[in-house]
């Protein structure tokens, strides 16, 4: 493979802003102030100095302290037809808390380490990252969805890819169609809406949660010492209640100290099930 390095001093708030039509793009974060690229490219010699050629790795100061690492790699022309798409590795190591926006066709997305906003606008690729701590948002038609702490809002909109979140300290706006939803905890509100894929909420602390699905099953489970308000229904399927609602709710919250679920929740055919979490999440 042949390959475009950089190094940059970045101290301060950093801005990654990545455009990768395939591939996969890796980024890691660290304690320090540098930012390091690695582009490599291959998929025969001619062709992939053609794409490394066009390729583009700047630096661009956005005010005091503010810097934006910008990687812009061109679709290949005319070599797709004999040769295919060529083989783009990105590779970024960067301080922590830095914001990412990725525009790409198919490149899997893989964040490891703590992260500020992340944008990301993809077709068939599957995004990961380890920690987001800002508002955030993640589209893809097709590729899988994974977040394992999120400290602020995320909104993710899929087709048919599942979606994952641990821990999220923040609202959760999901938009899905076939995909699977699997939410570990959630702490504020959360809205879901999908047609056929399953809704699977481990433990919901507080908040408005709404959720709406046609044909799959929807799982919502309530954390100890918080409250339940309850509208569900289903056309076809069947509603069931592990909780008493008229009791007091489990745990060290009582009455109107303990946090409040209002879950809304309404399938055409799919089946609803509350049930009892254990304790909060940290």
């Amino acid at each position: 493979m042949d390959s475009k390095n950089a190094t940059y001093e970045t101290p301060g708030h950093v801005l990654l802003s990545l455009r990768v039509p395939t591939g996969e793009i890796s980024i890691e974060t660290h304690e320090g102030t540098e930012t390091t690229v690695e582009l490599r490219v291959g998929g025969g010699e001619e062709a992939a100095r053609e794409v490394l050629e066009r390729s583009r790795i700047d630096l661009r100061e956005r005010g005091e302290h503010r810097w934006e690492v910008v990687v812009e790699v061109p679709k290949r022309r005319g070599f797709g037809l004999f040769f295919g798409e060529p083989t783009n590795e990105l590779r970024i190591r960067a301080p922590h808390g830095c914001a990412v926006s990725v525009e790409t066709r198919s490149a899997d997305v893989e964040g490891r380490g703590r992260y500020g906003q992340v944008e990301i606008q993809s077709v068939s690729g599957d995004v990961r990252f380890d920690e987001i701590n800002e508002v955030s948002s993640i589209r893809t038609t097709s590729g899988d969805v994974r977040v394992d702490l999120g400290g602020a809002e995320i909104d993710v909109t899929t087709t048919s890819g599942d979606v994952e979140l641990g821990a999220i300290h923040g609202k959760v706006n999901v938009r899905a169609v076939s995909g699977d939803v699997r939410i570990r905890h959630a702490a504020e509100s959360v809205q879901v809406t999908s047609v056929s894929g399953d809704q699977d909420l481990e433990g919901v602390v507080s908040g408005d949660v709404r959720l709406q699905s046609v044909s799959g099953d929807v799982t919502v489970g309530i954390r100890r010492g918080s409250r339940l308000w309850v509208d569900a229904s289903s056309l076809s399927g069947d509603t069931t209640s592990e909780l008493d609602l008229g009791d007091a709710p489990e745990g060290e919250g009582e009455g109107e100290a303990a946090p409040l679920v209002e879950l809304r929740a309404k399938t055409v055919s799919g089946d609803i099930r509350v049930i009892r979490a254990g304790a909060p999440v940290h």
